[in-house]
């Protein structure tokens, strides 16, 4: 007989907004992308008295599409299915995974789906970073069962001719802005496995974006700050930052705080965020809506 078992740990969740023109419509106005990050080990004891052990280790990526529909309507099932794609996981990880997913995405980022579904908008990417140990007992007689009968197969992206991508337009004196020059290790990572998918060449360069009213790149949107009541607020801050107008004897509902911490009317900084994606006060990237929140 022979017995598996799956252990996980969710490490991060992040979402991305990627304003590059690169994809010659291999991605639809539609769809995003979802990268899974696996940090792998499989551990396997036999007989006679299961202590034979093999050990493999290894870290992959995998990226699927997703319908963005799914996203916006706040669909339960947006996580499993995106777990359940990567074929990597035992069908009680993909479950628990999968809504972890999906509660994260849903009650911390607020997305506008009218913006995002415009034409020639910036993907939307969404980035899970999992650590997964699955352990495998054999316990029968005579068993010749290997490990790599264990181990999941990577999906081979899409057969599609290698790009090198090409911006004639584009100007070299820019390079000392181009976003890619301040990216981290692990946004350059993200970007090899999404651009492997995509079948890009990874040049460490930024392209043009795709549109002028976001920021260049791969822009990550930070996860809002809730349930922060009036009393935690900076007391110094008397006056909303886009109206002017005071918080004196507003509801405390109908104020809100950023994720860098500056402090708005809540119809304000809703109705900023249709046209802008940006904190008012120091240009950090936000959600596209507080509607929800």
């Amino acid at each position: 007989m022979v017995l598996v078992k799956e252990i996980f740990y969710c490490r991060n969740i992040r979402l991305f907004r990627w304003n590059e023109k690169l994809f010659k419509n291999k991605v639809s106005n539609s769809e995003g992308l979802a990268l899974f990050s696996i940090i792998n080990t499989f551990k396997t004891f036999s007989r006679p008295h299961l202590d034979k052990i093999e050990l493999v280790e290894n870290q992959h990526q995998i990226v699927v599409p997703f319908n963005l529909s799914e996203l916006f309507a706040k669909e339960k099932n947006l996580g499993p299915n995106l777990a359940r794609k990567t074929r990597q996981f035992l069908s009680n990880t993909v479950k628990i995974l999968g809504e972890q997913i999906s509660n994260y995405l849903f009650t911390r980022f607020q997305i506008e789906p009218l913006i995002i579904l415009k034409p020639n908008r910036p993907k939307t990417v969404i980035v899970v970073e999992v650590k997964r140990l699955r352990i495998i007992f054999d316990n029968a007689k005579d068993s010749n069962v290997g490990i790599s009968k264990f181990i999941p197969p990577e999906i081979p992206p899409p057969q599609w001719t290698l790009e090198v991508a090409k911006d004639e337009d584009e100007n070299e004196d820019e390079d000392e802005n181009d976003p890619c020059n301040s990216y981290a290790n692990d946004i350059h990572y993200y970007l090899r496995g999404l651009k492997n998918y995509l079948g890009v060449e990874m040049d460490f360069r930024t392209r043009r974006p795709l549109t002028r009213d976001e920021p260049r790149g791969f822009v990550e949107i930070l996860p809002i700050e809730i349930g922060k009541r009036w009393e935690e607020f900076d007391k110094t801050v008397e006056t909303c930052g886009i109206c002017q107008d005071g918080f004196v004897d507003v509801d405390d509902k109908q104020i809100c705080t950023t994720s860098c911490f500056h402090v708005f009317h809540r119809h304000c900084i809703s109705r900023w965020l249709v046209y802008k994606n940006s904190c008012p006060t120091c240009r950090l990237v936000l959600p596209f809506s507080f509607d929800n929140i």
